[in-house]
């Protein structure tokens, strides 16, 4: 597999994930939670009426499924990882793998790793050209 399948498909993956964020959120306000927080149990209905019992299977439902996409992201970021490893450059390896799996910004890239915020845009560009032309990881 090379660099752009693996990476299409940890972009994928991130999508669900945050996918499944906003369907535990919709659920949540449905169900009388205030936006933002995170109980056991709604606060407009006991546990044992029919909505609790739907709300409590539905949020299991999407644990469930946070749970197998947690795991599939850890193997995927482990091979995109691998591939990382390969490009000899530590400060090259270093700024992809931040931007890579956090999205902090160029500046703060900088600020970190005490480089001009072009420099820092350079190596990054250089190493993801590096990436695309790898296969195998």
């Amino acid at each position: 597999m090379t660099f752009d399948e693996t990476y299409r498909i940890y972009k994928e993956l991130k999508r669900q994930e945050f996918n499944l964020q906003l369907k535990k959120q919709e659920l949540q306000e449905s169900c009388g939670y205030p936006q933002g927080r995170d109980f056991d149990t709604p606060i407009s209905h006991s546990s044992s009426t029919p909505a609790a019992l739907v709300y409590v299977m539905r949020l299991e439902e999407i644990e469930k499924k946070e749970k197998e996409l947690s795991e599939t992201m850890e193997c995927v970021r482990n091979d995109i990882q691998r591939f990382l490893d390969k490009i000899d450059n530590d400060d090259i390896r270093r700024i992809c793998s931040i931007r890579l799996f956090t999205k902090t910004g160029w500046k703060r890239i900088a600020a970190e790793l005490d480089k001009s915020y072009s420099h820092v845009r350079s190596l990054f560009y250089q190493g993801m050209t590096l990436l695309h032309q790898m296969e195998g990881a």
